[in-house]
């Protein structure tokens, strides 16, 4: 049994998982820290690095590519994924899981 509490006033989700005695916390600001230096390469490509959520020990972000955008320029979500997996783990020091979405509007006026 899962039972996931967020405290907005902590930026903290905090997963208990009973069925196997453990407690799994991934902080937001850890996730941001880790996001935060590539922030600037996927703004030169005309998108942004969203957190999208975080449920447990799962990421999932979102890679908005905005009208005018390269959308050509960002890897594939399996790349993305495993880039972001490496520098959310760097920095959290626990195993994480990463889902990317991305979000192309790049072709819109």
């Amino acid at each position: 049994m899962l039972f996931l509490l967020y405290r907005e006033s902590f930026k903290f989700l905090i997963a208990f998982d009973f069925s196997e005695g453990g407690i799994m916390v991934v902080d937001k600001e850890v996730v941001k820290s880790a996001l935060e230096p590539l922030e600037e390469s996927f703004a030169s490509d005309g998108s942004k690095i969203e957190i999208s959520s975080i449920e447990g020990n799962t990421v999932n972000i979102k890679i908005v590519v905005f009208p005018g955008g390269c959308r050509e320029c960002i890897l594939p979500a399996d790349y993305l994924e495993e880039m972001f997996k490496n520098n959310i783990e760097e920095e959290a020091e626990e195993e994480v899981q990463v889902h990317v979405e991305i979000e192309d509007h790049s072709k819109e006026h």
